[in-house]
């Protein structure tokens, strides 16, 4: 008895009172050494449309903000934006739904509990808005009705910039899903910073001014809430520092973010701060791939799920 407690110490140290625990630490694991869940098999595909489809979002919002404000020019650029991400993004998801016909059959029905069927309604309804407000304003015909398509898709714009976000929160993808609450938040900044960043760099020096400053207060907003998920996963945050490409992909978005902030804070030369813009779409790409990443690698470690089942059954 006395060798096997002096075992014991040795491989576990004493604790503060004077106890000995005889439970050895353990690591979680699962049959044969095989992944609890099986990973997404989505590719780049998947990632690259979550970032068209935010910066699509968020630019016809910012049109919307930018028409109210008088800025036709920005208002009539960001529109015409939103449009070809829409195209783009499209083509993405078709793509990896395998036909086009699955995307019409989801609109045989809407289930309110469901991001995909919630996004592809919403999505559904935004792309003819978009179309149908950039035609009025192009050939100046049915003013009211491209006023009020204007409006609807500048009103759209957040939930598709961010339903991607509740759609992968929403499965069981443990880095993913623990950060539930704060994962909207982050695309809705990253999706902001992006539109802003675009339009600066595709904008005409005096109307630049306006999606500048929208691209730095996005950007900042990114970060903190970057920073502060971060700090909320805690133990789940771990796969975007050991995992080598989701935290390569981490660091260049903060550094890309931090870039433009200070590339157009400190200049008044346009062709700066159109740099700046492209350093806030670059971080906006490096943060949705980065967030990808981590959540595969998230997939693979079973410590991962079962530590999300306790603190599940504890809350």
């Amino acid at each position: 008895m006395t060798e096997e407690l002096n075992i014991a110490q040795k491989e576990k140290p004493m604790k503060s009172s004077g106890e000995v625990s005889m439970v050895p630490q353990i690591s979680p694991t699962s049959y044969y050494g095989n992944p609890i869940l099986k990973s997404p098999t989505w590719k780049a595909d998947i990632p690259t449309y979550f970032i068209v489809g935010g910066l699509s979002g968020a630019s016809a919002t910012l049109a919307l903000g930018a028409q109210f404000s008088g800025n036709l020019s920005l208002a009539n650029r960001s529109r015409v934006t939103a449009l070809v991400g829409m195209g783009i993004s499209s083509v993405f998801l078709i793509k990896d739904l395998g036909r086009p016909d699955r995307f019409y059959n989801m609109l045989r029905v809407i289930k309110p509990t469901s991001p995909m069927s919630i996004g592809t309604w919403v999505i559904s309804i935004f792309s003819p808005a978009l179309a149908v407000g950039i035609a009025s304003d192009l050939f100046s015909v049915f003013p009211f009705l491209g006023s009020a398509a204007n409006i609807v898709s500048g009103v759209l714009g957040p939930v598709v910039s961010t339903y991607t976000a509740v759609l992968i929160s929403n499965t069981a993808v443990p880095v993913w899903h623990e950060a539930r609450k704060e994962l909207p938040f982050v695309f809705a900044a990253s999706s902001a910073s992006s539109a802003g960043g675009l339009a600066t760099f595709l904008g005409k020096k005096h109307s630049i001014g306006q999606a500048s400053r929208v691209s730095v207060l996005a950007a900042v907003a990114e970060l903190f809430m970057t920073s502060y998920m971060d700090n909320k996963l805690g133990f789940f945050a771990r796969p975007y520092k050991e995992n080598k490409k989701a935290s390569l992909l981490s660091k260049l978005s903060k550094a890309s973010a931090v870039i433009g902030i200070v590339s157009t804070i400190k200049t008044h030369n346009p062709w700066v701060k159109r740099l700046g813009g492209l350093c806030f779409v670059a971080s906006s790409a490096f943060l949705r791939f980065s967030i990808f990443e981590a959540g595969i690698e998230s997939t693979k470690d079973p410590s991962y799920v079962v530590e999300g089942q306790k603190l599940n059954r504890a809350q």
